[in-house]
């Protein structure tokens, strides 16, 4: 399963930008299927290893440092340098502050690292996004962000708390 992985995201691209109206028109569905990628996540998981001490442990620490700090300045220093469009710098910057992907543990668990471990850095990186996102952008991208972070706050409590 994992070698074929990407082909379905190929094909979704792609037909993405083939019928970009109807793509605009499933959007809604997203929040349903990243819900059911969550709850797949979780079924991973070994429970017994997962608890509360892991959020707090060095490697989750180095993770969000990495994920909203060193990993966003550096792409927008490359950025700066190549965008003079401050409209795709603001994108570009909150692209790069994105929580880690629902699927680091499914990924995690194919090469036989801790699971447990990437699936608390999903979850701690969602809701730490709509906490940290604001001041980073508005560092970053500019003082005249319009970034409004309560929608986003109930959209990562539902993705994290539902599944």
């Amino acid at each position: 399963m994992a070698n074929i992985f990407g082909i379905p995201i190929l094909i979704a691209i792609g037909l993405g930008i083939l019928f970009p109206y109807i793509a605009f028109e499933l959007v809604p569905f997203g929040a349903v299927f990243l819900v059911l990628l969550m709850y797949l996540a979780g079924l991973t998981i070994d429970w017994n290893n997962f608890g509360i001490r892991k959020a707090f442990s060095p490697a989750i620490v180095v993770g969000i440092l990495f994920l909203f700090i060193i990993f966003p300045v550096c792409q927008w220093v490359i950025a700066k340098t190549l965008v003079k469009d401050s409209q795709y710098l603001y994108g570009l910057v909150l692209a790069s502050l994105c929580p880690v992907a629902i699927v680091a543990p499914f990924f995690t668990k194919s090469i036989e690292a801790d699971t447990e471990l990437s699936f608390t850095l999903v979850i701690v990186s969602m809701l730490i996004f709509p906490i940290i996102s604001p001041p980073v952008l508005e560092l970053l991208a500019g003082k005249n962000t319009n970034f409004s972070s309560a929608p986003v706050t109930r959209y990562m409590i539902l993705l994290t708390t539902i599944p």
